[in-house]
């Protein structure tokens, strides 16, 4: 796992609300990760259906990749 732009408490207190309005916008789902988006991804890969995924890189970003 490795720590990304996800809500928490840089984006809670340092970020304007017009900047992170902005940036929301450019995310298709509409808003920021949360913790629970990871950990959703983490309890399938410790599931059985993952247990032919192996050297993955996941990128959770709420389709953010697909934009550029």
């Amino acid at each position: 796992m490795v720590a990304g732009d996800g809500s928490g408490a840089f984006w809670d207190s340092k970020v304007p609300d017009e900047a992170m309005h902005q940036f929301q916008s450019m995310i298709p789902l509409g808003r920021l990760g949360k913790p629970s988006d990871a950990a959703s991804l983490v309890q399938f890969l410790l599931s059985p259906k993952a247990r032919y995924i192996t050297g993955e890189n996941c990128v959770l970003n709420g389709g953010v990749s697909f934009r550029l």
